[in-house]
Formats: C-alpha cells, sequence, structure tokens
C-alpha cells in the first residue's frame, strides 16, 4: 500500500501515513499501539493474525506479555464500539488470534489532501475516562457550555457517579476551537491533602510551583492566557481549590474555569449548575421498547450494554425490566454503566433480581446515606459480588494507587505467593473488561486507572481484609525501587519522564511518614523522590520531604550518604526560593563536611557546587575562596579542573581581577562539556552558564564589547536548551546587566520581561526582585523616573530581606543614578554609601571604582564644592587601575578632560584618555565611544556640556 492511501470501512477512515483514525469526520483519540494494531489486521483482513504475530508487528523486539495486546485490542473496541458494533471488525478466534473481518476500501490520496480533522478531547492531561459518545446529557451540556461562556466560572454540582466529568469533557470538547486547543484538565482525584492543590495545579498546566501556598506562579502565568480550566472532583480539597479558584476568576480575565464537585465551592464569580440523574421512565408508564428508550437512562443503558453483548437488544419483553434497572439506579450514570457491563453475564432478569436483594437490606436500614449515594453503593457491592475471587483481590490490592499506574507496577505490587504476577495482569485485564479499571493506551506504555469512587469503595474492602498496611508497604517499596533504578541507571539524566508516576510518589511519600509506615522505606525513597521533584522543578516539595526525612532520619544515617544526600535536597530549593538563610547555609556546609568525610567521589562536585553557590548569592568572596580550597582537596580530573575554573574565574571577577577572570573562564569553557550531567542542574547550577556571567562582564569592561554581546546572546541559548529554570533566570539576569551597560535599552527590556517571567513562574523570589528592580531601571531611561524610583526601593528592600548581597550593591548603584536623575543628590549619595559599605562587607570590589566616582559626584551636586570632586574623581581613577576596570577609567579620564576649570588636569586626562581610547576595538559606534572619540578630536578642555556619559558599569 503506497503511504498516502487511506483505508476506509463503515464511516470509519484510517490514514497510516498521518497516524489518524476518525469517524465521520472526528478524531478518535487511539494510542500509537492500537493504531498500529488495527493498521495490521486491516491489512490482513479475512485473515487470523495471531497474538505473537501481532506483537511482533506491533512491538518489534521490545518483550511485552499478552495482557498489554489484550488491554489494547479491548481499547479499540471501545473506541470502534462508540460509532459502531465493533465485532463486526474485530473477531476473537480463541487460542489462534484476531481477524479483522469488515470490508475495506483502499482510496489513494495526495499527500497532505485530507483535511485537519478536529480536535479531540486527547488532549487534555490527564486523557478523560468517558466514552466521546455521549449519551443523555446534550441538554445539560448546552446550558452549561453557555452558561460558562457567559459568566467565565461554572461548577457542575451532583452525586458521585451521576457523569459529573463525561459532561465537563463533553463540553470541553466543544469549546476546543473556541480556545485554540487551550483547554487543560486539572485532576484533583489522587490528593489526599489540601496542601497539594497547588503540586496539582503545577503538575497539570506544566508549572514549576514552589511553596504550597504560593498561587503567584500560577496566576503570574494565568493572567494574560486564554484558557478554560477544568478542575475535577474539588471536593475533598474544596478549601484549597475555593481559594485558588477566586483568585484566577479576579487575577486572570480571559481564564475560564469549570469545576466538578460534590458541593458548591461558594466563592466570588461561581455559577453553579445542579446535575441531576439521567432521566428514567416512570413506574406506571407501561413499558414498551419504544416508550422506554425515549428516556437518556435507558439509552445509556441499552448503548453500554451492547458495547458488551453484541447480540442485546431492548425489546418489548424487557423493557419493563431495563426501566425497573434504571429507576432502582437513581439514573446514576456510573450505576447504569456497571450494570450494563453485567448484561452479557447474568441478562437483565438477573441484575434485576440481584438488585431487588439489594433493596430489601437498604430498606431494613443497613444504611442511612443519601439515596443516589445508596445507589451508586449498592452498584459497587453488587459488582464486586459477581466478580471471581481472584478479581476481588485484585481490585482490592490496586486500591493503593493514587492517578495511574503501569502494569508492572500493578503485577509487582498485587501480587503474592499465592497470585503470580502473570494471573495479576490476566486480571486486571478481566477488570478493564468490566469497567472496573480504565485502561489508557494513548501512549506506548499502557496507563491503568481506578475511578475515584471506585478507588475509595476498593480501599474500604482491602481494610475490611485488614490488608492495607500490607501493600501501602508493597507500593511505597515498589515506587522507592523505581525511583532508585532510576538514579543508578541513568545517574546523569533527568527523571522528568517519570510524571505520569508523581501521584503514586507522593502517595508513598505520606504513608512512609506515617504512623504505620516504615522509616527504612521513606528515607531512601525521600532521597530518590528528591532527584524526581527537582527535575519537575516541584522545589517546595522537595523540600518539605528533605525537612521531614531529616526529622526522623534514624541515628544509624547521621553522618553517612542519606544525610548528605538529603541536607542538599532541603537546601537547594530554599535558596533560590527563598534566598541565603543561616539554615541553608548551614545545611550545605554540612553536607560538604560529610561529602569530604565520606571520600564520596560522585556526590561532592554537587555539594561544592552548592556551597559555593550560597557564598555567590550572598557575595561572600572569603566564603568562595574557602569552598575552593575545600574542593581542591577533593578534585581529580579534567572535569572537576573545569569546575574549579569556573570557580576561580567568577570569585576573580568580583575580586576585581578582570585579567585572571577571562583566562579563567577561557580554561572553564574549553573543559566543561557541552553535553551537562543532570546532577548540577538538578540543583540549579551549570558550570558553563556561571562562567559566562562573569566572562562576557569582563569582556565589556576590557572593551570587547561585541564579542560580549554574542556570548551574553549565546549564554541565553544554552540555558534554555538545559530546560531548567535556575540556570536560564542567572544568564537572564546577567545578559540584563550587560545590555543596561552597553545602553541597549530595547534588548535590557527584552530579557527583563523574560526574566520576571521566568521568576514568576517557577516561584524564584531573589530573581524576581532583580527582574523588578531592572524594570525599575528602564522606567527610569524611559524618563518615568519616579515609578523607576518606587520600583527599585521595593526591590532593593526584598533583596536585603533574602540575603543576595551581589544583586543589592548592582540595585543600589541603579538607585542612586534613580535618585540623581529626579535630582535628590543627598539620597544619591546616601545610597552610594551604603553600596558601597556593602561592597566592603562582602569583599566584591568590581564596582567600586564606579561607587566612587558617583560618590564624588553627588557630594560636588549637593555642596558644589569642586574641589573635593576633583579629589572624588582622582580617587576613583585610583581604584579603577587598582582594579583593572578599563570602561569605569576611561569614563572618568574623559570627565577630567572635559574640565575646563583645571587646564593641567585637562591636558594630562586627555592624553591618558586617548591612550585608553586606543585600546577599544569593538562597537566603536557606541553611544558612549562616539561621545570619547569627539571629545578626543576637540582637544584638552573641551566644554563638558554635550558630552555623553560613557556606559554604564555598575
Amino acid at each position: 500500500m503506497a503511504s498516502g492511501d487511506v483505508l476506509e470501512f463503515g464511516g470509519f477512515r484510517l490514514s497510516p501515513s498521518e497516524r489518524l483514525l476518525s469517524h465521520d469526520g472526528l478524531a478518535i483519540r487511539l494510542g500509537s499501539r492500537a493504531l498500529d494494531i488495527l493498521h495490521c489486521l486491516i491489512e490482513r483482513a479475512g485473515s487470523i493474525v495471531s497474538n505473537d504475530e501481532l506483537i511482533r508487528e506491533v512491538w518489534g523486539a521490545i518483550h511485552v506479555e499478552e495482557v498489554s495486546l489484550r488491554v489494547h485490542i479491548s481499547e479499540l473496541r471501545k473506541a470502534l464500539g462508540q460509532f459502531a458494533d465493533a465485532d463486526r471488525y474485530i473477531v476473537n478466534v480463541p487460542g489462534r488470534g484476531y481477524s479483522f473481518t469488515g470490508q475495506v476500501r483502499q482510496e489513494r490520496v495526495q499527500a497532505q489532501s485530507t483535511p485537519p480533522l478536529e480536535p479531540t478531547i486527547a488532549q487534555f492531561d490527564p486523557l478523560p475516562l468517558r466514552p466521546l459518545k455521549l449519551v443523555g446529557r446534550e441538554q445539560d451540556v448546552r446550558r452549561i457550555q453557555n452558561e460558562l461562556l457567559a459568566n467565565r466560572f461554572v461548577s457542575i454540582v451532583g452525586t458521585g457517579g451521576i457523569g459529573k466529568t463525561t459532561v465537563a469533557l463533553a463540553v470541553a470538547q466543544n469549546l476546543l476551537s473556541e480556545f485554540g486547543g487551550s483547554v487543560l484538565f486539572v485532576d484533583l482525584a489522587p490528593l489526599r491533602d489540601q496542601k497539594m492543590v497547588m503540586s496539582a495545579f503545577a503538575t497539570a498546566l506544566g508549572l514549576p510551583v514552589r511553596g504550597e501556598n504560593d498561587s503567584a506562579s500560577i496566576l503570574a502565568v494565568l493572567e494574560t492566557a486564554k484558557i478554560l480550566l477544568i478542575i475535577d472532583n474539588c471536593e475533598h480539597v474544596i478549601g484549597a481549590v475555593a481559594e485558588l479558584t477566586e483568585k484566577i476568576f479576579e487575577k486572570a480575565p480571559q481564564v475560564y474555569l469549570l469545576t466538578t464537585t460534590r458541593e458548591p465551592l461558594r466563592v466570588r464569580g461561581e455559577r453553579v449548575m445542579r446535575l441531576q440523574g439521567l432521566g428514567v421512565p416512570p413506574e406506571d408508564e407501561a413499558a414498551t421498547a419504544q416508550s422506554v428508550a425515549a428516556y437518556p437512562a435507558v439509552s445509556l443503558f441499552v448503548e453500554r450494554a451492547r458495547a458488551q453483548a453484541e447480540d442485546f437488544q431492548l425489546t418489548d419483553d424487557n423493557a419493563a425490566v431495563v426501566a425497573q434497572i434504571c429507576r432502582g439506579l437513581d439514573g446514576l450514570a456510573l450505576a447504569i454503566e456497571l450494570a450494563a457491563g453485567r448484561v452479557a453475564a447474568i441478562g437483565v432478569q438477573g441484575i434485576a433480581g440481584y438488585l431487588h436483594q439489594r433493596f430489601s437490606i437498604l430498606n431494613r436500614g443497613r444504611r442511612t446515606a443519601h439515596p443516589r449515594h445508596q445507589a451508586l453503593r449498592l452498584t459497587l457491592d453488587w459488582s464486586y459480588d459477581l466478580l471471581e475471587d481472584a478479581e476481588r483481590i485484585v481490585l482490592r490490592r490496586l486500591s493503593v494507587f493514587a492517578g495511574s499506574f503501569s502494569l508492572d507496577a500493578a503485577e509487582e505490587i498485587a501480587s503474592d505467593g499465592d497470585m503470580p504476577a502473570h494471573d495479576v495482569g490476566e486480571l486486571l485485564s478481566n477488570l478493564v473488561d468490566k469497567s472496573l479499571v480504565s485502561a489508557d493506551v494513548a501512549h506506548d506504555d499502557v496507563r491503568f486507572r481506578l475511578l475515584d469512587t471506585t478507588r475509595e469503595y476498593a480501599a474500604e474492602r482491602l481494610r475490611q481484609s485488614e490488608e492495607t498496611a500490607i501493600f501501602s508497604r508493597r507500593h511505597a517499596a515498589y515506587y522507592g525501587r523505581l525511583l532508585n533504578n532510576e538514579v543508578r541507571e541513568r545517574p546523569d539524566e533527568t527523571a522528568a519522564h517519570l510524571r505520569p508516576d508523581l501521584d503514586n510518589v507522593r502517595i508513598a511519600l505520606d504513608w512512609s511518614f506515617s504512623a504505620a509506615g516504615d522509616i527504612d522505606i521513606a528515607t531512601p525513597l525521600a532521597i530518590a523522590a528528591g532527584d524526581l521533584l527537582t527535575d519537575l522543578s516541584l522545589l517546595a516539595e522537595c523540600a518539605k520531604w528533605a525537612s521531614v526525612a531529616l526529622e526522623r532520619l534514624p541515628e544509624a544515617q547521621k553522618g553517612a550518604h542519606a544525610e548528605m544526600a538529603l541536607l542538599t535536597h532541603f537546601a537547594m530549593p530554599l535558596l533560590f526560593m527563598r534566598g541565603n538563610s543561616e539554615e541553608v547555609g548551614r545545611a550545605i556546609d554540612r553536607a560538604l563536611t560529610l561529602a569530604q568525610q565520606l571520600d564520596d567521589r560522585v556526590f561532592w562536585p554537587s555539594t561544592v557546587s552548592a556551597l559555593f553557590a550560597f557564598h555567590l548569592r550572598a557575595g561572600h568572596v572569603e566564603g568562595m575562596l574557602e569552598t575552593i580550597r575545600r574542593a581542591e582537596a577533593m578534585s581529580q580530573g579534567q572535569q572537576d579542573q573545569g569546575m574549579l575554573e569556573s570557580m576561580k574565574s567568577i570569585v576573580a571577577f568580583f575580586s576585581s581581577e578582570i585579567t585572571k577572570n577571562r583566562r579563567h573562564a577561557e580554561r572553564a569553557l574549553a573543559m566543561l562539556p557541552l553535553k551537562r550531567s543532570n546532577r548540577l542542574v538538578r540543583i540549579g547550577v551549570d558550570l558553563r552558564i556561571w562562567t559566562y556571567t562573569s566572562y562576557v562582564l569582563s569582556l565589556w569592561i576590557h572593551g570587547y564589547r561585541t564579542t560580549a554581546r554574542a556570548m551574553a546572546f549565546r549564554m541565553v541559548e544554552e540555558a534554555e536548551a538545559l530546560g531548567s529554570a535556575v540556570p536560564l533566570a542567572t544568564a537572564l539576569v546577567w545578559s540584563s546587566v550587560l545590555a543596561l551597560w552597553a545602553g541597549d535599552v530595547e534588548v535590557a527590556e527584552q530579557r527583563t520581561q523574560r526574566l520576571l517571567r521566568c521568576a514568576m513562574r517557577n516561584a524564584l523570589l531573589p530573581f524576581r526582585f532583580v527582574a523588578e528592580g531592572h524594570s525599575g531601571t528602564i522606567a527610569v531611561l524611559r524618563g518615568n523616573v519616579e515609578q523607576g524610583i518606587d520600583i527599585l526601593e521595593r526591590s532593593v528592600a526584598k533583596l536585603v530581606q533574602t540575603n543576595s548581597r551581589v544583586q543589592e550593591i548592582l540595585l543600589l548603584g541603579q538607585l542612586t543614578k534613580a535618585y540623581a536623575a529626579a535630582g535628590r543628590y543627598t539620597e544619591a549619595r546616601e545610597r552610594v554609601e551604603a553600596a558601597l559599605s556593602r561592597a566592603s562587607n562582602t569583599a566584591t570590589k568590581v564596582n567600586r571604582a564606579d561607587l566612587m566616582r558617583l560618590r564624588a559626584l553627588y557630594r560636588w551636586r549637593e555642596n558644589g564644592d569642586h574641589d573635593a570632586y576633583l579629589d572624588g574623581l582622582k580617587q576613583a581613577l585610583a581604584q579603577a587601575r587598582e582594579d583593572d576596570i578599563l570602561t569605569v577609567e576611561m569614563r572618568i579620564l574623559a570627565t577630567l578632560a572635559a574640565m575646563s576649570e583645571a587646564p593641567d588636569i585637562s591636558i594630562q586626562a586627555h592624553a591618558e584618555l586617548r591612550e585608553i581610547f586606543g585600546r577599544f576595538t569593538e562597537d566603536l559606534d557606541s553611544p558612549d565611544l562616539v561621545a570619547v572619540r569627539r571629545l578626543l578630536e576637540k582637544g584638552p578642555a573641551a566644554s563638558e556640556q554635550g558630552v555623553s556619559a560613557p556606559g554604564n558599569v555598575s
């Protein structure tokens, strides 16, 4: 068959080249493997294809169990069955395999000729578990859709199992084009704690929210987005959901909210739409097939029954019984689906008789719940009791999972000596067929999931069997092994591909550290989970579990690898989230001490880098030097030398040894590999980005301006490629500084806005304060001086609180210029003095020459003492020469050369300026160099007017 051919059967259309299956123009959600199975069967239509052949054709050399094939076949049948009788097309020949029996038409089409299909709810994450074909809810969907578009915030309220999620997903499907595909599904069912709501939103939206109570990151991303958020299963975390959704509604005017919940959120903006049970025939109506078929509950029952029993028909003979079943289940969609799924096994009379027995039990007062809850419970009781004993056992054991889980996880956790893993897979397939477990085959690896009501019910049965502790332990141990195997087998790679297991990791941590848990499982689980949480940028959770683990660390593990790893997982998230606290510093120092004592050659680069980052952010040069000395005692190999050269380049820069900085930076960049290990990136450190940050500024200071600009762009590109927020924010901070030095206001503004988005998105408070400060500087440069001063003052105050001294000194310098632009010279001079004091206390020397120049200028503006001004400039010039700050030296000499009041000084400065200017060989058309060239052309003692201030170094 040609690659452009299309295969048609019934109303279906399969395009193998586009990997699309559709029915009457509507795309059908189908996974890659299921599509391959369908294609393979169609190509051999009329022939029997054995299980082994199908597995070989679809999976190739990958070993899979037959249960995976059966699950994919089952889901393929369900997908086809939404529009036709699936058994007309795919027939199972017991003991031999499968055969495609439909009539196939082959059509030759031109490439790209097939029109785009409508998007489907496959775009949601997690993918919907309900069928695409809606039965009996069309009017409800239209009503809710209209209300949502009119008012932006709708809660679908109703009892469990009534069909709230199905309706919400149908509304979302209808509105996909309205929102340009930006329709996202947030499933809260797996959560056990209100505090996890923020992280659930982060996971669904792809946002690395860092704080349990921090909604700023979510709001920052949503406030300008047009998006529909479907928030499912709110009732058990309703307080946190209510608080967050109200903020989203108020702060994000283009975000539409659709929630499903068993009770209203009761917040501003919410419109409540109550969902009643599906319409059922009244008891006194004469039941015929024609009369009862008009009721939605009966339509759903018939549709689902035919999906399981091909020959089922609604007739005059069984119409009254079907109506009785639907009435007995109060029109609850889930209950009806479960009941209809048993038609093939016991028929409608059997279902009715069984339900009748259970109603008599209810009438004796066994349960006192709401009638609709009783009906749901009744149906689950009935479904459970009709299972084989082994199926009940597996269903109970699966209740320990949260969210989705893999076949491997199910087989390993639910098996035991009496039930081999292979049997678990077979029984799991049976539970999928009976609609008690759903299978997601949209990806290569099948993922399974229990509906939340089914999970709660099965968990209760597990407690009754007194097996909860056993299988919760097995669950936690399994995910501990899964994560630790990941660390052992892929130590330098990200663990982000394990995101689908995140809910189960969270539940495993909850249980492990609970009173019923096991600390021997909990500690290694917390260490391994720290890597996953960090790779997913969930830093608050990482710090939280590391803190819990440290508090409960057994004595035997104190002073060992476990404490070292947990200290790093605890400290580094807090460093970038909240700044340089003493608690963070002590934790990192202790981790490095342990790495040295244990002679841990694998872990020590992370602890060294962490401690260096702590001192770097504080501008503590002595601390950085001491860290380098400790690192040198452990280093071995070229990559370790690259790390040391990187650190030395940074220390040299802040110590104002510019030539030395460039020498170390060039060595570091030559030694450090372009392909990074994720070990350091995971904790927010990238040595190449670190090296670039000071190197680009050193190049600028020494006149290599074009090179510096190009390298700044390269730095940002490399940081973006890492996919980690902290290195990207670091690159954006220093590339913004360079743009401000260069007077590239447009570039500075672009990078600052990107920095602000990155910081807000990831809750990186110190970076956010820096971005806001740069925004204030840009406002001043654009003439909005008072606005800029207000922003800068707030930013500096916040940076003081986070002990981010380097950035504080930089922003203080910018604030002094803002005050000067407003004519507030006393405040400008006071802030310069504060910046100089900070620089002295931290031993960061690179800024001091220009700060001294500004201090001299502001004192002169305050008191008019020209001699004092001249002395101050001479002191600043001497400092610039001592510190090798060529750009500042040129700026001061230009000022002195233009002093007509002091001709001798002007003549000497003019000669020295000419020599300095000759050392600038790049970007000679920049405004400051053009101004200097004109000054040199005029000769000594030129008028001070008309001389533009050279580029800023502070």
